[in-house]
């Protein structure tokens, strides 16, 4: 048994290094293509150059977006929207086809519950 749990654990491990690795690879090649894009743009055309976070001259997408939606004065160009527009507009426009197959994963759950509830 001892041995089982020592073979678990190094499956484990392998995984996560597995996984973090790939993680981190996928991630720096993101962050080479948007700082290779967002360099080349001009500061007008995204947001004023000194709003843009940089960390050590790489653009980081993810945090421009959180940094710019986190600004209050920038719901007067934006407006205020309903939540539900991020599950219509923006997750379908983020994910594409994938959305209708979380949209219908998520019916069959409710659907499920549903007639469980019932018998």
């Amino acid at each position: 048994t001892f041995s089982a749990v020592i073979n678990s654990l190094s499956h484990i491990l392998f995984h996560t290094v597995l996984v973090t690795t790939g993680f981190v690879v996928v991630s720096c090649a993101f962050v080479a293509i948007d700082t290779r894009f967002y360099s080349q743009m001009s500061p007008l055309a995204v947001m004023h150059d000194n709003e843009r976070a940089t960390i050590g001259g790489y653009y980081i997408a993810p945090l421009n977006a959180l940094l710019y939606n986190s600004k209050i004065d920038n719901l007067g160009e934006h407006g205020l929207h309903p939540h539900i527009t991020h599950l219509v507009v923006n997750l379908p426009m983020l994910f594409g086809p994938l959305a209708f197959f979380f949209y219908a994963d998520i019916a069959t759950t409710i659907v499920r519950l549903l007639t469980y509830r019932i018998k």
